[in-house]
């Protein structure tokens, strides 16, 4: 029989969101420096666009792999001790990059930090699912995250000019040392069996599962394009003409943009329902994917980039509102994220290789086909989701 989780007060859910947050951060900002580690794999290690492109990959996969396996072994293990375990490894992993020269190393490096990343990003989607209003909890931790984020991109070219070389990976260890006080705040008593379920038979717990899956496919579909195209945020801007720090400028404007998406997404959903919200997002995210493609000025690349980001970021909390109020024990938040990362590591690896060969065509088409597939998936399952998912999304 599965324990009973302790009643919280309303400070000691304070207290829980602000742990999350803080912890939600360092994963958070490892996934906006990806851009950053791309650029510096294939100009400052000079391995080339396609090699940065496998490395993000296997990147990537071993932070999928890592939360999926997590969501579904690491059932003993409390929130606290798992943490402490990801935030040492992705420090020590992301500290001895900055050391390799060589690739087979350095890949192997990118693949511990990965695993870090991995653990740090199950416990605070789970431990989320646990507080009294999910999707709120989930916007603010986005935004929590979002603001760190924004704040080391925004150092990032100062960091960059001062020790030119293994950039992103020094901005990440000197970040994770600060927030130390956020990880150690998680609470020793709680975990993934600290729930009651109890009351759950066979049949409830199939349905939730399957409804987890059906919500999971039109994600993971959706996050091949955007893992692909945004991996190489920094080969595409310097096509339009932005120097490094330019880049940075511009990226921490996105982070900006983020936020205000994480903040919005209760009222947008509120106002165009759930489905309506969730259909605009798909095509607004696409549609200024492709955009990102083919501008050639500053400007609107800028601005395409700021209206990814606000969509996406503002699209998260409601779907994983949703997957919480599916399954309040958290596995199933923790598993969307997995399997949206697990699939969408492909992208980076399939868009270096366009990249390589100049085939920006072929590309296009695979945004379209994907993002149609994800609209399409998301059509033809957010009528199966439970009322009350609706009636959360719209609070």
């Amino acid at each position: 029989m599965e324990q009973m989780p302790a009643h919280r007060t309303h400070r000691q859910n304070r207290l829980l969101l602000i742990a999350c947050i803080g912890t939600m951060s360092l994963p958070d900002v490892s996934i906006w420096l990806r851009p950053a580690v791309t650029f510096e794999i294939s100009t400052g290690k000079g391995f080339g666009e396609q090699l940065a492109g496998v490395a993000l990959t296997a990147e990537i996969l071993a932070f999928s792999v890592t939360m999926l396996l997590c969501s579904r072994f690491a059932q003993t293990i409390r929130f606290r001790t798992l943490a402490l375990a990801g935030f040492l490894l992705s420090i020590g992993a992301s500290a001895v990059s900055i050391l390799f020269e060589s690739f087979a190393p350095l890949l192997l490096g990118r693949i511990g930090a990965a695993i870090g990343f991995g653990i740090l990003t199950v416990v605070p989607y789970a431990a989320a699912a646990r507080l009294p209003d999910a999707q709120k909890a989930y916007g603010y931790l986005f935004t929590g995250g979002g603001i760190l984020s924004f704040l080391v991109l925004a150092a990032l070219p100062v960091i960059h000019a001062q020790v030119q070389h293994s950039f992103p990976f020094i901005a990440y260890v000197g970040f994770a040392i600060c927030m130390t006080p956020f990880v150690l705040m998680l609470p020793a008593d709680d975990g993934f069996d600290v729930q009651s379920n109890t009351a759950d038979g066979e049949e409830m717990q199939q349905s939730k599962w399957r409804k987890t899956m059906i919500l999971s496919l039109g994600f993971a579909v959706l996050a091949i394009s955007f893992q692909g195209i945004w991996a190489f945020f920094y080969t595409l801007a310097a096509k339009v003409g932005l120097n490094t720090s330019q880049i940075g400028v511009v990226m921490a404007l996105t982070t900006l943009s983020s936020i205000g998406g994480s903040l919005l997404t209760s009222r947008m959903s509120g106002l165009l329902g759930r489905n309506g919200f969730v259909y605009l997002a798909i095509c607004g995210i696409s549609g200024s994917l492709l955009a990102m493609l083919y501008v050639t000025s500053i400007l609107p690349f800028a601005i395409f980039g700021c209206i990814v980001m606000f969509l996406l970021f503002a699209f998260y909390p409601a779907v994983f509102g949703i997957a919480a109020q599916i399954d309040a024990s958290g596995r199933g938040a923790s598993f969307l994220q997995g399997a949206g990362m697990l699939v969408g590591a492909t992208g980076p690896f399939l868009a270096g290789m366009l990249f390589d060969a100049n085939q920006i065509g072929l590309l296009t088409i695979a945004v379209i086909i994907l993002g149609t597939a994800g609209l399409a998936i998301f059509a033809a399952t957010l009528r199966l989701l439970p009322q009350q998912a609706d009636e959360a999304l719209a609070g």
